[in-house]
């Protein structure tokens, strides 16, 4: 007796803890069902999962998991129902509608526009994407089968189609008045902005809140989902075969080939940074007055005015000083500026050597021969994870409501980005080059078939959105200020004089230290209250060989990028025929007008500058198309 009482005492707790077990279980897989659940919903809505968005992430989770706990306590059965095989539906097409749309349409939709910037091979783009598209919904079924519940599984896949359909909305009938891509944050009026917040607010209320209660809409979210899908890839097929894939110009690029070679002979030097306004650099010499000191030698022209607003009318007009008929497009006028100019001819004739450091559509092909650093036959893939992550952000930026956009905003650098080539000399990201200029640089070149060479790097330097931290570390786009930007450019540049001088080739060397534009005008803020908004004033900074001063001197003569060329060919002793003069020889108190073009797609606006550029009220308006 004693002994049998024992055993029942013995075996009793050992069915206990066996059941006991099996809950634990069974909330451990509940805990990590609602982790799986926010962290996918993370993937699909923020930009980038970070560390501060996976606490919230977990926190959220808990909290579900507490109160799917608490409910289930109030149950007869408070085992977790598992999904099962009939509801595979939900899973499954809303799923896919998300990834055609991300992975698939809009990232072609985007290559077909604007295949000046997707400069790689589009069957391995497409196919990169397919594969990435592919692996996303098999990974994502799958987990959710093996860890979702019921009730998880409607929650998460309820959000995700509610998400999706207004992405779609968005996309294809609410974004009104989208303007171009510039790198700065773009701007709705409030109200736009709180409509169409409202729309989605309550659209994904009532989608989620309908989807959650009534089993029997399974069938329509299906068949909308199908229908999107259908909707989408139908688009995608029609892209394909009436889009432009660019494929003729996709093997073709300026390398970093004698970027860090520096000639024996005649060098001019031209160090542009994108967007470089006197006010970045005027800040930035505030803030360290090291700057300054290191570029003792130069001569500052503050007093300075740009032709062009973009980089894609301004590289061409400083490479070849060809001013633009007001009637003609921006391609029209690429073409147009090289065919009615010498400029790079005459250099090479003299017996130089070119290094055009810029983007390959910023030369027309047949002018692109001139520089030795020309290749056109050079792979152009892009990377694979990279463009599945940098598609997907692409893809949220254009199906974001408007009070998200700018959390999702990208520039056109993190296309340039995704080649997998580090040779290809990339405008978009400093980086590269300046990681090469420490580990390798500069040296002085062995050749001596040449008199010298001409030196064009045309750098991001202080354009939008920020990519490069003042400690040289390359960071996420905008997540830096625009200071510290600018003190990371300016440390390439200090960085690449004191080498150098390290190599003897500084005291020799003309030195331009430049922009293609300054910061761009609001035309419409003109229109509105006949001032503009502010002046834009392109860096101008100019060593000629031979120079030294004790301090750099300011000059404060008017000039414009009209002088660049003929400064350029004087330091290279070739004759210019021109009337232009060199930035030295302009008058002190020339009162000529200057102007500016403010161009946005086909919206062209011209400014008349008279008396100093850097006062508001010496700018007008002369010309409006629109």
């Amino acid at each position: 007796m004693e002994q049998g009482t024992i055993f029942r005492i013995k075996g009793t707790p050992i069915g206990n803890k066996e059941k006991l077990m099996k809950k634990r279980l069974d909330k451990i897989k509940l805990m990590f069902g609602w982790l799986y659940v926010y962290f996918f919903l993370g993937f699909i809505i923020l930009r980038k999962l970070t560390a501060e968005w996976g606490f919230v992430l977990v926190m959220f989770a808990m909290i579900s998991f507490l109160v799917d706990i608490f409910l289930r306590k109030n149950q007869k059965d408070d085992s977790v129902e598992r999904l099962v095989l009939r509801n595979w539906k939900l899973v499954l097409f809303p799923l896919l509608t998300w990834t055609i749309s991300t992975l698939i349409y809009i990232p072609i939709e985007l290559y077909t526009a604007n295949p000046g910037d997707f400069q790689f091979d589009f069957s391995h783009y497409v196919f990169v994407l397919t594969v990435g598209m592919l692996m996303i919904v098999l990974c994502s079924v799958v987990t959710s089968f093996l860890l979702l519940s019921k009730k998880q599984a409607k929650f998460l896949y309820s959000i995700l189609f509610s998400v999706v359909f207004m992405g779609y909305v968005q996309g294809m009938f609410l974004n009104k008045n989208m303007g171009i891509l510039t790198g700065d944050s773009q701007v709705w009026e409030t109200k736009t902005v709180v409509i169409n917040s409202i729309i989605w607010l309550v659209v994904i209320l009532a989608l989620v809140f309908i989807l959650m209660k009534n089993d029997k809409v399974t069938t329509i979210v299906t068949a909308v989902s199908i229908y999107l899908c259908m909707v989408q890839m139908v688009a995608v097929v029609f892209l394909i075969f009436t889009g432009n894939t660019n494929s003729n110009a996709k093997f073709k690029a300026f390398t970093d080939k004698g970027s860090l070679e520096i000639s024996q002979g005649n060098n001019v030097i031209v160090l542009l940074l994108d967007r470089f306004d006197i006010e970045f650099l005027e800040n930035a010499m505030n803030i360290n007055s090291e700057i300054a000191e290191e570029l003792k030698d130069f001569s500052y022209y503050p007093n300075a005015t740009c032709e062009f607003s973009r980089t894609s009318n301004a590289i061409p007009y400083l490479l070849t000083g060809t001013s633009r008929p007001r009637n003609m497009s921006e391609q029209e006028y690429t073409e147009y500026a090289y065919s009615e100019s010498d400029f790079l001819t005459q250099i090479q004739n003299a017996g130089y050597k070119i290094g055009l450091y810029t983007n390959e559509d910023l030369v027309p092909e047949k002018y692109r021969a001139v520089a030795e650093n020309n290749d056109d036959d050079i792979k152009k893939q892009c990377g694979f994870f990279s463009t599945i992550s940098t598609m997907m952000e692409c893809s949220k930026y254009r199906m974001a409501p408007l009070c998200f956009k700018d959390y999702y905003y990208y520039y056109t650098s993190v296309i340039s980005d995704l080649i997998d080539n580090k040779e290809i000399w990339n405008i978009d990201d400093d980086y590269p080059f300046y990681e090469k200029l420490m580990k390798k640089g500069l040296s002085i070149s062995e050749d001596t078939d040449s008199k010298g060479k001409f030196y064009f790097y045309h750098m991001f330097g202080t354009h939008g959105p920020t990519n490069l931290s003042e400690d040289m570390r390359p960071v996420e786009s905008g997540s830096v200020s625009m200071e510290e930007q600018t003190q990371a450019s300016m440390n390439i540049v200090l960085e690449y004089l004191k080498q150098l001088k390290e190599i003897g080739r500084y005291e020799d060397a003309t030195i331009i230290i430049t922009a293609d534009h300054g910061v761009q005008l609001d035309a419409q803020y003109y229109k509105e209250n006949n001032v503009v908004d502010r002046t834009t004033n392109p860096v101008i900074l100019i060593k000629e060989s031979k120079e030294n001063h004790d301090k750099m001197v300011v000059n404060e003569k008017p000039v414009s990028q009209s002088s660049f060329i003929p400064t350029v060919l004087e330091a290279l002793d070739i004759s210019y025929n021109g009337s232009d003069k060199v930035f030295d020889d302009v008058i002190e108190k020339d009162n000529s007008e200057r102007t500016y073009e403010s161009v946005w797609g086909d919206e062209i606006d011209i400014f008349a500058i008279k008396g100093d550029a850097r006062i508001k009220e010496n700018w007008e308006l002369i010309y409006s198309n629109h």
